[in-house]
């Protein structure tokens, strides 16, 4: 019942524990950065990414989405791994 509540966390739930507050900071790095680049610099977030004829801003968003899902998908396999440790 210790470990459900919070107490003698072994070495590998400390380790998940601080892989998931790195991982937040991360995700909350690159969202802030796509924001002070719409608020900053909105005229190059208007110009096409490489002539496809596709905004920069929907380029940029998408890999902010695509950072937090790729983030999500290696904690959860870390964490996964090190539960039966």
């Amino acid at each position: 019942m210790g470990n459900y509540l919070g107490c003698n966390r072994n070495t590998s739930s400390s380790f998940v524990v601080l892989l998931g507050v790195i991982f937040s900071v991360v995700q909350v790095l690159v969202f802030f950065s796509f924001i002070i680049a719409c608020v900053f610099d909105s005229e190059l977030l208007s110009k096409n990414f490489i002539g496809a004829g596709i905004p920069v801003s929907f380029v940029m968003g998408f890999l902010v989405i695509l950072c937090g899902l790729l983030l999500t998908a290696v904690y959860v396999f870390i964490a996964n791994k090190n539960e039966g440790d």
